[in-house]
């Protein structure tokens, strides 16, 4: 057994050897493929490629602002004086929208010497929030402020912190954090990687959408004593949610429907309208940009975060204005029942030089107003689309209290498929102290005659019947009439 013993070692022994020696192989095959990575790998690169100096650029830097607002977004076209080193430099651009769309940011140089390209664009949104700063300082120390005091804590989850080994929940008062974590942002910036050939001072002309921002049209409209002038202003209503301030800005407001998707902006023409007789010297002329209008603002605006600004546009003290009164019936309108309704106030207008206007009216709420023995009364408020000049329009304000009508259908037959007939009687009651002229409209389906009608009438559109009536006062007017429709099947 000894000698079987002994035998046997000598062999366990040369195979440990062996292991041994695989083991140490494969180790000197690592280290020496390590030292070729790092004499020949990606660290000489990394060496010869120094990270580029970061160049901050704040609004103290702008030579030039202009704002071009839309309905629901803003052209921003500023300029800013930078000093660019030589090489390649990550512009840090500051102060800027937090809603700019990237896709449409461009970079160009305006004047100087120094020549530069951009190599790559960033645009990195502000999101900083208590959750993430929370979850960024897991696991490391806060101070905790109480009453007075404070303490210093680890923060082991959002809103649970370790206090000299204790669990502590439910703290009410501010949490001091020591610093803002790389990465985590309080505001936009813009960041670009830049390389220039010989460095120096340029202007950079920085043009983005951005939303968040936008514009809508308002009036104040007061209508005389005698009712047959009109004094109205228009307003140019600016809000900024962007999240950027803009100083002393050029602002032009654009009415029409632009179409984001469209892949050239409009080109701004510098031809001006003629100015309205009725208008004031100051109001905003209006110049043809492309196929909309484009409102420039004479002088520098300043529009802050979260800010609503209104802006006179125009104001025309004397246009001339018509009162009319309608009552607007569908066909089927008292059939079964009498279907009663009062008079719609409608003021009608012409937005022309000869009744004091004549110049594109952005769409916008009118507000109504008429001086009653010395005091201002508020009479009513309607939406206009946009206007073009020489357009009539109307402001639909209100009812009115003491004109009356009544519609009910009396008769009705089908002799066949092809025709029917029916008859209305209608009523209209004035209540007023003064004559007042009426405008009855009633809207008829298809191919449609007036057989009879105890009244003139006319068709003011294909499908509209139309009584125009003059009622004294306590007058009653009462109209029949039958309407043939003919079925083309």
């Amino acid at each position: 057994m000894k000698n079987e013993a002994s035998l046997m070692r000598p062999a366990h022994k040369s195979r440990t050897r062996l292991s041994m020696s695989g083991s140490f192989r494969k180790a000197l095959f690592l280290a020496i493929m390590m030292l070729l990575l790092i004499l020949f790998g990606s660290v000489p690169n990394a060496v010869s490629e120094p990270i580029p100096p970061d160049v901050k650029s704040t609004a103290q830097d702008r030579v030039d602002l202009k704002l071009t607002v839309y309905e629901n977004q803003a052209l921003v076209s500023e300029t800013r004086r930078v000093s660019l080193p030589s090489g390649k430099s990550r512009l840090i651009i500051e102060d800027v929208p937090k809603t700019i769309d990237p896709a449409s940011l461009q970079i160009l140089s305006s004047g100087g010497a120094t020549q530069f390209r951009i190599k790559e664009q960033n645009y990195m949104r502000a999101n900083i929030t208590n959750d993430k700063l929370a979850q960024m300082f897991i696991g490391k120390n806060v101070v905790l402020i109480e009453k007075d005091r404070r303490i210093n804590a680890r923060l082991l989850s959002p809103g649970i912190y370790d206090i000299d080994g204790e669990v502590y929940v439910g703290h009410q008062g501010p949490v001091i954090y020591p610093k803002l974590p790389e990465g985590i942002l309080e505001k936009a910036v813009l960041s670009c990687l830049i390389e220039s050939k010989n460095g120096g001072e340029v202007n950079l002309e920085i043009s983005y959408l951005a939303g968040g921002m936008g514009w809508n049209g308002s009036y104040t409209a007061t209508v005389s004593e005698n009712e047959r002038s009109i004094a109205l202003q228009g307003w140019i209503n600016v809000r900024n949610n962007s999240g950027a301030e803009y100083k002393n800005a050029q602002m032009s407001v654009i009415a029409g429907s632009v179409r984001r998707a469209q892949p050239k902006r409009p080109v701004f023409e510098a031809r001006t309208m003629s100015m309205a007789g009725g208008m004031e010297d100051d109001a905003i002329v209006a110049k043809p940009a492309f196929d909309y209008h484009q409102y420039p603002i004479a002088h520098p605006i300043t529009i802050g975060r979260d800010q609503e600004k209104r802006i006179r546009l125009f104001a025309a003290l004397d246009c001339v204005v018509a009162k009319n009164y309608i009552f607007e019936w569908p066909y089927h309108a008292g059939q079964r029942d009498e279907l009663e309704d009062k008079a719609r106030i409608v003021l009608e207008l012409k937005n022309s030089k000869s009744s004091g206007l004549g110049m594109p009216l952005p769409r916008g709420k009118v507000s109504v107003y008429k001086r009653s023995g010395g005091q201002l009364v508020f009479i009513g408020e309607d939406e206009i689309k946009d206007i073009p000049v020489d357009e009539e329009f109307g402001l639909f304000i209100g009812k009115a209290f003491d004109i009356m009508g009544k519609i009910k259908r009396t008769a009705f037959r089908s002799p066949g498929r092809a025709r029917e007939e029916a008859t209305f009687q209608l009523s209209i009651v004035n209540h007023q102290a003064d004559t007042v002229s009426i405008e009855v409209l009633q809207n008829i389906p298809g191919d449609w005659d007036i057989v009879e009608a105890t009244e003139e009438y006319s068709k003011k559109a294909a499908n509209t019947l139309k009584f125009d009536l003059k009622v004294q006062p306590s007058e009653e007017r009462i109209i029949e009439y039958m309407i043939r429709i003919n079925r083309r099947w």
